[in-house]
């Protein structure tokens, strides 16, 4: 059986934008914004232009949990 790799993207297995540390969302947003950019803003082609659609959602979100006041534990 094969083995995942040890690189991936931080949170992206969970479906929990709480389950992610502040270091662990930054880090996403600086991975998404970096695919953006290398894909430029619309996209070459459908697959592209769908995954800009989605980047920006997941950005989107991204950024709101991370300007949200953190709930006392």
């Amino acid at each position: 059986m094969q083995q995942m790799p040890e690189h991936r993207i931080p949170g992206t297995f969970t479906n929990n934008l709480h389950d992610l540390t502040t270091e662990q969302l930054k880090e996403l947003t600086d991975y998404l914004e970096q695919r953006l950019s290398s894909m430029g803003t619309d996209g070459d082609c459908a697959y592209e232009r769908a995954l800009t659609r989605v980047y920006h959602q997941l950005l989107d979100r991204l950024r709101e949990h991370l300007d949200a006041p953190k709930a006392s534990a």
